[in-house]
């Protein structure tokens, strides 16, 4: 017998084992899947496997015996020694064929296991094994990070052999067996930011202070057909601090080009090693297709931020409301994360809307949180549903459906996130609620392709005038779909006017910035932001598209044109802020700089 496949059949019976009999309670469906796949493996792309799942079909009886008896042993040290194992005797190429059927492999018992009903309507496995379904995937990016490594090394001309010495288990945190890299939706024990302090984590290595570093792509997860999550670090930095629901800048050069982006951070902070933004591939999206091509394990980025003020730091209050749409619960799963992972156990409701039932982004994810956060209610809304498929509450957010899901709306602060309209909908039904607007915090999201938009719905009413009831049919199971949309600039030009006439009359204009005592001179419909890097003046930037709002000034005096749909709030505009990176000015303009 092949030592090769022997090591292998073994690394597919301890996952087999780890996924379905956490607790000595492997169902006699499960081993029926098993050995339908073991009699059938066509799922499998690689030979190399194939022959591997022959020899445990052999082996099965014989390798059952020596679990039951304790010879094996099944744990995440286990089977981070058996990965181990088994990549330090194959090829590069045999170790990605690997972690591709292993994946599929897993797959299969996860999915057979979505039949019952969760909280949220949606069909469900168990959260412990949705949780070792996540850390057998953590391990196998893992596995995919050192193949770069080699793919690299070769490159280079220093052939190596494959060794997985990244998932060595002595180089394992104690919590969960692993040496790097948590995957920003691979919940696998709780830690806070505290704890990774006091434990002596950090080193040498400075934290992140806001400045433009450069980070290595440190896994790749495929998430759906069109969707990933990119995980980073960076060797000269020890942590990662941020708060839950801020956002970084991303600059990648494609070509001659330098593409630039917002993404909101989708890990949470209390696991500081790493970051990772979640991504969808969308036809005119430069950025997200040039990242699903090109972002591989070892790319590195220019990284800046975190920017933003929409995080859950800013409230207080024991009960909280979070309202999301679209991309905009990309936010809000920072913030669920890093609840659960600090023993955060405030009264939240989250209201999450999405086109249809194929659209619901961190479904799976929610699941497990809403077992972790006991006082947590999650609740997601598709506004387009086929009756066969959705039997939870439907329909786009309205005064009916607040007052059913939220009935005590006015003792909670709102978290809110989603596109303009979503938003502008929402704070209207909120403020016929009676809740003052103090009490909502909300940060507006773009989206970058021009698909239908989720949004809040008008006051219900019937033929005759009266209030439409709200129907919330009794839950039943569901298919379950996970697609990410990615928040992104907005642009829209002014009624009537682009920048190219702004520009056309080249007439002066002057701009004095009152604290640093400077004042330049340019033409009229400079982008105030170029003006001020162009002569040393400091400003900060990370868009420079109109969506992020970290280049907010205020100004004094003097006209200051910008495009629709930048991101300022009421409140901004009426104090008279302006975005040095979309404002265009005229005249002569004074800005509290």
């Amino acid at each position: 017998m092949n030592v090769h496949m022997s090591k292998v059949s073994q690394l597919f019976f301890i996952s087999f084992v780890f996924l379905t009999d956490e607790r000595k309670n492997v169902t006699p469906a499960k081993i029926e899947l098993l050995h339908e796949l073991l009699d059938d493996p066509t799922w499998c792309t690689s030979e190399f496997v194939r022959a591997s799942i022959a020899v445990l079909r052999e082996r099965y009886s014989a390798l059952w015996e020596a679990y039951e008896s304790g010879r094996i042993t099944v744990d995440v040290d286990s089977l981070t020694r058996e990965i181990n194992a088994v990549t330090s005797t194959v090829t590069a190429a045999e170790a990605i064929a690997l972690k591709q059927d292993l994946s599929v492999f897993v797959d299969k018992f996860t999915q057979a296991s979505t039949t019952s009903l969760s909280r949220l309507g949606l069909s469900t496995a168990s959260n412990a094994r949705i949780q070792r379904q996540r850390t057998i995937t953590h391990l196998l990016a893992l596995v995919e990070e050192e193949c770069g490594e080699l793919s690299r090394k070769r490159a280079n001309g220093t052939d190596a052999p494959f060794s997985s010495t990244t998932v060595a288990p002595s180089a394992a945190g104690p919590a969960t067996g692993m040496a790097r890299g948590e995957l920003a939706h691979a919940e696998f024990a709780s830690t806070s930011t505290a704890e990774v302090l006091e434990s002596g984590a950090t080193g040498a290595l400075v934290p992140w202070n806001g400045r433009a570093i450069q980070a290595r792509c440190v896994a790749v997860v495929n998430e759906t057909k069109d969707t990933n999550t990119y995980v980073f670090g960076c060797e000269t930095i020890g942590l990662f601090n941020y708060k839950p629901g801020q956002f970084i800048s991303i600059e990648v050069k494609a070509g001659d080009r330098l593409l630039r982006r917002c993404y909101t951070i989708s890990s949470s902070p209390s696991r500081p090693r790493r970051f990772s933004i979640t991504v969808k591939r969308l036809d005119r999206g430069w950025i997200s297709n040039w990242l699903a091509e090109n972002m591989l394990v070892g790319v590195y980025a220019a990284i800046s931020g975190p920017f933003g003020e929409f995080h859950i730091e800013r409230t207080t209050n024991r009960k909280l409301l979070m309202l999301a749409a679209g991309s905009g619960v990309t936010p809000i799963i920072s913030m669920l994360r890093w609840m659960a992972d600090v023993g955060d156990a405030r009264d939240v409701v989250l209201i999450n809307s999405v086109r249809s039932p194929n659209d619901v982004i961190f479904g799976s994810e929610f699941r497990v949180l809403a077992a972790q956060l006991p006082a947590a209610r999650i609740v997601v809304v598709p506004s387009s549903v086929v009756s066969a498929e959705w039997f939870g509450v439907s329909g786009r957010l309205s005064d009916a459906m607040l007052q059913a899901l939220v009935p005590d709306v006015l003792e909670r602060d709102v978290l809110m996130c989603g596109p303009s309209e979503y938003m502008r909908s929402a704070t209207d039904i909120l403020t016929r609620a009676g809740l003052p607007s103090d009490r909502i915090l909300s940060e507006r999201f773009g989206a970058a392709d021009t698909g239908a938009s989720v949004s809040a719905a008008p006051p219900a009413s019937d033929s005759r005038g009266k209030a439409a009831p709200l129907r919330i049919p009794a839950a039943a199971p569901h298919p379950t779909a996970q697609i990410a949309e990615v928040a992104g600039p907005r642009w829209a030009g002014a009624v009537n006017e682009t920048p190219d006439d702004w520009m056309a009359a080249k007439q002066p204009a002057l701009i004095v910035f009152e604290q640093s005592g400077v004042e330049i001179a340019c033409d009229a419909g400079s982008l105030l932001l170029e003006v001020a890097e162009a002569n040393g003046v400091a400003l900060n930037s990370a868009c420079r598209s109109g969506v992020c709002g970290s280049c907010k000034v205020k100004k004094m005096a003097g006209e200051v044109r910008m495009p629709a749909g930048a991101t300022l709030s009421d409140s901004d505009i009426a104090d008279g802020c302006v975005l040095g990176c979309v404002g265009r000015v005229y005249g002569r303009v004074v800005v509290d700089r």
